[in-house]
């Protein structure tokens, strides 16, 4: 018995914490940083919270200058009244949208931003539930603003038609091209021919005829001479 009664407290207990937490106030803001904004241009922030029926007001704060953009007392949901500051007097726009039963959107818009809104601005909700007011905030929204921003360059061709367009081109030239190559090879050719001059065939020159080699000069024997000489000689000798 005693069992059970402490299961059924226990059980009471979780009904009571899951139906705390289902009652729980969360806030968000969008976008979370801003960057490399233009000159002059503009920038929205949303800020969200889950229950319209404690939402009592919002601000949207400067934390670097600690100064209040813009406050916005809320009755039931909808904007009652609306504090801007000097500075963005006339340059500041809201819009609030229910989603659901309990969802409450406002989307603030910065325009001709100059380079001193540079800051982070965050939105803060005060809500009363239960007779107790609160305070949500978050982390805020980082947006900087540049004098000049380059612009990113987009790639040719990048629509669907351009590119079927620059497809159905680049086929069209395949052809041309062709042509103008054979047509540049048929000149070029031509042209060579044309200055095209045969070389001579070489002639061998004519055989050269062996010159006739005198002897030298030296001591001629005559054979008579010999006879005669030979002859004298013997009877010389006999005698």
């Amino acid at each position: 018995m005693k069992a059970l009664w402490w299961s059924c407290v226990l059980g009471l207990m979780c009904i009571s914490a899951s139906r705390g937490n289902a009652n729980a106030i969360t806030a968000t803001q969008t976008p979370s940083s801003t960057s490399e904004v233009r000159f002059n241009s503009s920038v929205t922030i949303s800020c969200s919270i889950t229950s319209i029926r404690a939402a009592r007001g919002l601000y949207l704060k400067r934390h670097f200058d600690d100064q209040d953009v813009i406050y916005l007392h809320l009755k039931r949901g909808q904007i009652a009244k609306d504090t801007i500051a000097d500075r963005f007097e006339g340059r500041t726009t809201f819009k609030a949208e229910i989603r659901g039963e309990t969802f409450l959107d406002i989307a603030i818009t910065l325009s001709r931003l100059q380079v001193d809104d540079t800051d982070l601005y965050s939105c803060l909700w005060t809500t009363i539930e239960s007779g107790k007011p609160e305070t949500h905030a978050n982390n805020g929204s980082i947006v900087i603003v540049k004098e000049y921003v380059p612009e990113k360059v987009h790639p040719q061709c990048d629509d669907g038609m351009v590119d079927v367009l620059c497809i159905v081109l680049s086929i069209i030239s395949i052809p041309f091209v062709l042509c103008i190559l054979i047509f540049s090879a048929f000149l070029f050719c031509k042209h060579f021919t044309k200055k095209f001059t045969p070389s001579h065939s070489v002639v061998s020159p004519p055989a050269r005829r062996p010159v006739p080699v005198c002897p030298p000069p030296g001591f001629q024997t005559y054979s008579y001479l010999n006879t005669s000489m030979s002859s004298t000689f013997s009877q010389e000798y006999l005698h």
